[in-house]
């Protein structure tokens, strides 16, 4: 059971709790020998053994949830078909597990027929004070049901979606940690979000050492004319979605490039890349100084959700993370391998070169000449 996931130990239980529950009233019906009832009841337990069984020498759990809850309907309306209205209050439990076993539409179609056959058998047998009344516990219950099946959906959408972008955030900081370099982390970020969400299109720009000018640190999916013609492209107000973010060190949302005047001059680059929005997310670092920008780009008119700001701003933290990591391993490589007066290659940076070029001659199995220059005061 250790082994087993989390749906598979659920149904598991669930069906031996239902067979544990059913067998005092199967030896109840052996002993007022009720044969109706005891062969509905032992058809019932063999049949929810047999699910059990199922599901734990095959693992298939969608398959055998959806197979418990039809058999339980079914044999609900057979029971109540021949032993008459007492039986109308199990279809509570049903209505409630349907949802929870089944598809959130298949369960609202095939609750709502259980309903409806289940009271035209019954109907008669209801007086008019009473029938009113379990019709619409009915109905009610089925509804409460469907919202809480869609509310608890969109939690576990939400939550799903939380659980990949803290797995992109471990990776991301594994990668920074074994000092991995900027270009493969840069393209790592952009990969693990376009696999988790495979509407997307991503794009990581730098600001240049002049500070004036994004360059390209990362966008594969993007169509490779769309990046030439924005490499370089000068940062200011209304230059695009990226460049106001760097500029303004502000979030800048797009939801329809066509019509927005921030892409006024790359309108028909857009259409042509058959990009239809783009938010972009300016990378700050700890000083507050612009480092580039994180851009999620869709085919499509899109609004981003409250979800989609998180990944937004969590995406470009960790790219901010990684570019000052960059910066400081390359500060440190500088200050070991050059003079910090003349900046001219000291002796580690010689000796680095030299054992390299000894180790190529080794295995070429050529010949090295050193020339060495003094210079005489």
């Amino acid at each position: 059971m250790k082994s087993r996931l989390p749906d598979d130990k659920i149904l598991l239980t669930v069906t031996a709790m239902a067979i544990l529950a059913l067998l005092p009233a199967l030896i109840s019906g052996i002993r007022t020998h009720d044969n109706v009832g005891v062969i509905i009841n032992l058809v019932v337990i063999l049949g929810i053994a047999g699910i059990f069984s199922g599901v734990w020498y095959t693992s298939k759990t969608k398959f055998f949830s959806c197979l418990l809850t039809i058999f339980l309907q079914l044999t609900l309306l057979t029971s109540i078909y021949i032993q008459g209205e007492s039986l109308i209050f199990w279809l509570f439990p049903v209505i409630i597990s349907g949802f929870y076993f089944l598809p959130i539409v298949t369960a609202s179609v095939l609750n709502s027929l259980l309903i409806i056959i289940a009271l035209f058998i019954t109907y008669q047998q209801f007086d008019n004070f009473t029938l009113p009344r379990i019709v619409g516990s009915l109905i009610l219950t089925n509804i409460f049901s469907l919202a809480f099946s869609m509310f608890m959906e969109s939690k576990n959408r939400q939550l799903s979606k939380k659980d990949k972008i803290n797995q992109l955030r471990n990776d991301t900081l594994e990668l920074i940690a074994h000092s991995s370099k900027l270009t493969t982390v840069l393209h790592s970020i952009i990969h693990g979000v376009e696999n988790e969400y495979p509407e997307t299109m991503c794009s990581i720009l730098l600001l240049d050492k002049s500070g004036k000018h994004l360059v390209l640190g990362a966008a594969p999916s993007l169509p490779d004319f769309y990046n030439e013609a924005i490499e370089g492209i000068a940062i200011g107000h209304g230059m695009g979605s990226c460049g106001t973010a760097v500029f303004t060190k502000e979030r800048v949302i797009v939801s329809d490039i066509s019509t927005h005047p921030y892409w006024a001059n790359w309108a028909v680059l857009a259409k042509k890349a058959e990009l239809g929005a783009c938010w972009s997310e300016p990378i700050i670092n700890g000083k507050g100084e612009s480092l580039g920008t994180f851009a999620i780009y869709h085919h499509k008119i899109s609004t981003p959700k409250d979800i989609d700001f998180t990944l937004i701003e969590q995406v470009s933290n960790l790219v901010g993370i990684a570019i000052e990591r960059d910066k400081a391993d390359n500060i440190i490589w500088q200050q070991a391998n050059f003079d910090s007066l003349t900046q001219l290659p000291n002796r580690n940076l010689l000796l680095e070169h030299l054992t390299t070029a000894i180790d190529n001659a080794k295995r070429e199995k050529k010949q090295l000449a050193i020339a060495m220059l003094y210079q005489l005061h």
